[in-house]
């Protein structure tokens, strides 16, 4: 029984997500999920699904807020179709993403008669029976070029034909471009579309039928006399939109009989299988596309900024613009004798998990993760998206991070392991925000004196210190009780720095 892919479309604003079937599908708020929610409320392995005859099979994996059908919390079970699932908060339906429509249907929203012309050889359930064991062949197919090859072979069962040709709409024009083709005369080379016929069914969106091209003056041309074409039907791919997303042609060159008008109608009412079939294979490409680039952008950035970036239009260009954001810098205190203390593994195990927890805290307070320095940290609040608790969620930021670092001291000492000590520097200024490096690489990052602040106070904390200036924390009036720190000098700066400790 062949497993169709299916959408978990999500009811509070996280987005939609492709399952397809041959392997189970793990979600999470991590960048290593399949499926990434950005939400507090699910955990970073949350659930696992796996699609089966019998549904979308559901496992929660040990998720502290838990995993919902229809309400009910389970530790194992199926969702069929109409079914919510609920991820700890974010909640989905399931869905299929392009149900297969009955020919009917399809007739109905193209505006095709019901009616086979009289000189077909089919009757109406003849073809309606053979339409839809078309459907469901091709909805087996998840791959543009398997789907492509199986359109071209059917037709040739639709309309009895000696050649048949597929071409897709591409670029910002729509040009037609051969994508598949299939003869049973002479060579299996490419077949050769003459222009004027496929071009007519597209510019007027109805199905072109000719039976005699040869002697046909409108739609005679230079490929047309070249392969001897007697009979030729050209018909329009349409999307729901009535956009013309490609046009499948077939033509006789050998066979005297011409296309009827029956054949016409059969050939456009397959045109419309088809074009569902393409619709729905470029929304799980364009799904998959998406959730690669969140993953990507999911290095630097937190997940709710990756997935409002990945669902825009067009991806991340290099340059940027000029912003108002928080800066937090972060460096572990006395580092070199420590590293040179330890062997190299472990010191990188140490990072390792210090890094991990940190990064986390940066991304569950909506922040950006800039970059790595070594032992210290930079992370950004206010780019690329604004946010207009930028301080707060960054001082909220540091304030977990120094009650992570404490707990990670606990353990490591328990393990017989030294302890870090942790400054952090918080400053909030202009700069300059976007993506920068050369051709081969782009790196997200912030360019500004306000960086320079961030890190002199940095510097100047001592071990598990928070210090910010006045900027921070006129921006974040709701933070609660800031002591005065010593004013600081910072080099290149005129006066000193207004600095708070928190």
């Amino acid at each position: 029984m062949t497993v169709r892919p299916l959408l978990l479309e999500g009811m509070t604003g996280q987005g939609s997500h492709p399952v397809t079937p041959g392997r189970p599908w793990l979600i999470g708020r991590g960048a290593s999920a399949d499926i990434t929610i950005p939400d507090s409320a699910v955990s970073r392995h949350h659930a696992e699904v796996e699609l089966t005859a019998q549904g979308l099979r559901v496992r929660d994996l040990g998720s502290a807020n838990g995993t919902f059908i229809n309400g009910a919390r389970v530790g194992e079970g199926h969702l069929r179709l109409g079914d919510t699932l609920t991820i700890g908060r974010p909640a989905f339906r399931l869905v299929d993403p392009a149900p297969t429509m009955r020919p009917s249907e399809a007739e109905e929203q193209r505006g095709w008669r019901n009616a086979v012309g009289a000189d077909s050889s089919r009757t109406q359930p003849e073809l309606l029976q053979q339409l839809l064991r078309l459907a469901t062949t091709l909805s087996g197919s998840f791959a543009l070029d398997p789907l492509c090859a199986q359109i071209v072979d059917l037709a040739f069962d639709v309309v009895t034909a000696d050649r048949v040709a597929l071409l897709v709409a591409r670029g910002p024009d729509a040009a037609l471009v051969p994508v598949r083709s299939r003869s049973r005369v002479g060579a299996d080379a490419a077949v050769r579309v003459p222009r004027a016929i496929a071009g007519r069914a597209a510019g007027e969106r109805r199905a072109v039928l000719t039976e005699s091209a040869l002697g046909d003056a409108a739609l005679h041309s230079a490929s047309v006399e070249a392969a001897r074409v007697r009979s030729a039907i050209a018909v329009p791919l349409l999307a729901g939109d009535d956009a013309v997303v490609g046009v499948l042609y077939a033509d006789r060159i050998a066979q005297l009989e011409p296309f009827t008008d029956g054949d016409a109608h059969a050939m456009l009412a397959f045109a419309g299988l088809a074009a569902v079939s393409l619709a729905k294979l470029e929304l799980l490409e364009s799904l998959e596309r998406r959730r690669e680039t969140q993953r990507n952008l999911e290095r630097f950035l937190a997940p709710e900024v990756a997935a409002a970036i990945a669902a825009a239009e067009g991806p991340l260009a290099a340059g940027g613009d000029r912003r108002v954001v928080t800066i937090l810098f972060s460096d572990i205190r006395d580092f070199t004798p420590l590293a040179e203390s330890l062997p190299p593994d472990e010191v990188a195990a140490l990072l390792t998990e210090y890094f991990t927890v940190m990064a986390d805290l940066v991304f569950a307070h909506g922040g950006t993760l800039d970059k790595f320095l070594g032992d210290g940290l930079l992370a950004v609040w206010g780019a690329p998206l604004e946010l207009v608790d930028a301080s707060a969620r960054a001082v909220a930021a540091a304030r977990a991070m120094r009650s992570a670092v404490e707990e990670l001291n606990r353990a490591w000492t328990s393990a017989g392991k030294p302890s870090l000590g942790v400054g952090y520097g918080l400053a909030r200024g202009d700069v300059f925000a976007g993506r920068i490096g050369s051709e081969h690489r782009l790196d997200y990052t912030v360019i500004g004196d306000v960086v320079n602040v961030a890190s002199r106070l940095c510097k100047v904390a001592r071990a598990g210190e928070i210090l910010l200036t006045g900027e921070v924390r006129a921006d974040a009036p709701g933070v609660g009780a800031l002591e005065h720190h010593p004013d600081a000098a910072i080099r290149g700066r005129t006066g000193a720095v207004e600095v708070w400790r928190g």
